[in-house]
């Protein structure tokens, strides 16, 4: 019975594992994020070094990477050289319960946000999905409170 159960679990993986790839697959046509140079805000100075260390291990070594900078104003400086780079870090991140917001370098505007729960999340709360794409908002980054984490407000 068990040999069973690992068998499951086996195509479980496999067929999760196919639509990672696929979702990236998509993504990598339509998003316009190659070369995005973003900022990350972080509540304090171990969630920078945190989100430094995440894209050390996650882009060190890969062409065009770039190391990461801790700007004055706390908030860190990530380049993303391909298509789906941007997204597939961010939702590794939020995954692992990191709180952050990422923010577009240029216009300064929020772009995904994630408050430490699991999930990556739109400017506007809903859930990122898997073949979904950072977009620029119109809320800039000193406008957007990071919201608490829906089990601190008791959902």
């Amino acid at each position: 019975m068990s040999r069973n159960l690992l068998e499951e679990e086996a195509k479980r993986n496999q067929a999760l594992a196919i639509e990672e790839e696929e979702a990236k697959q998509r993504r990598s046509v339509v998003s316009p994020n190659a070369g995005l140079d973003t900022l990350v805000q972080c509540n304090s100075p171990e969630e920078q070094n945190d989100i430094v260390l995440a894209y050390n291990n996650f882009f060190g070594g890969k062409p065009g990477y770039i190391i990461p900078t801790v700007n004055q104003d706390g908030s860190v400086s990530l380049s993303f050289p391909e298509k789906g780079d941007a997204e597939d870090f961010s939702e590794d991140q939020a995954k692992k319960g990191q709180r952050f917001m990422l923010i577009d370098e240029k216009t300064e505007t929020v772009m995904a946000y994630s408050n430490g729960h699991g999930t990556l999340y739109h400017v506007d709360g809903s859930e990122f999905q898997k073949a979904d794409t950072l977009k620029r908002s119109s809320i800039s980054k000193n406008d957007f409170v990071l919201p608490e984490p829906r089990s601190k407000l008791g959902m």
